[in-house]
């Protein structure tokens, strides 16, 4: 959408997509994510009629959760005015020695959530790993190791299974309370019918 990466939420609903997808939209609310401490807002979180804010770390951005970083986090995550927790999660697409980072920032996040905030979380497996099989295993561990609500409402960002993965009895059983977020890679607004 060529938009700077500090675009507020209020100018990012103006935009007007071209070509104007065949089907229009109207957008009436979402969940406005702030998954990089850079970019952290303050609280209360003021957003547009309809949105609702997560606040996470980006796995990627794991490196940066030092002790003051943790502090802020926890003073967002614990105010009412945030409405979930995420994006958290683990990246393997990053180098190795990396990953046990991500795996401990993820532990501490997840120990900071409400329960009624629904959690968003981020797993991508290794270039190699084409249906992320060890960074879920991981991310399951550390779900089982917090002893997180088998109730807790999870949304898995960017999942990138199919329909029988996520179907599977294990998968229902370890975490009963999942949403999907699916991608099939990058596409744009088409003016034609598909």
């Amino acid at each position: 959408m060529g938009l700077p990466s500090r675009t507020s939420l209020g100018d990012f609903l103006r935009v007007r997509l071209d070509p104007v997808p065949v089907d229009p939209v109207k957008l009436a609310g979402g969940v406005a994510v702030f998954c990089d401490p850079k970019t952290w807002p303050r609280v209360p979180l003021r957003l547009e009629p309809g949105w609702v804010g997560a606040v996470g770390i980006h796995p990627k951005s794991a490196g940066q959760f030092e002790d003051a970083t943790q502090h802020r986090f926890h003073q967002l995550v614990s105010h009412p005015s945030v409405s979930a927790l995420g994006e958290v999660g683990v990246d393997f697409t990053v180098e190795e020695k990396l990953h046990a980072r991500q795996i401990s920032t993820l532990r501490w996040a997840l120990q900071s959530c409400r329960f009624d905030q629904p959690v968003v979380l981020h797993i991508r497996g290794g270039r190699l790993d084409r249906v992320h099989a060890r960074a879920h295993r991981e991310v399951l561990e550390v779900l089982k190791s917090v002893a997180v609500n088998p109730l807790q409402l999870i949304h898995l960002h960017c999942f990138q299974g199919g329909l029988l993965r996520c179907g599977s009895g294990r998968t229902r059983t370890a975490t009963p309370t999942s949403g999907l977020g699916w991608v099939s890679g990058p596409s744009t607004p088409s003016r034609r019918r598909p």
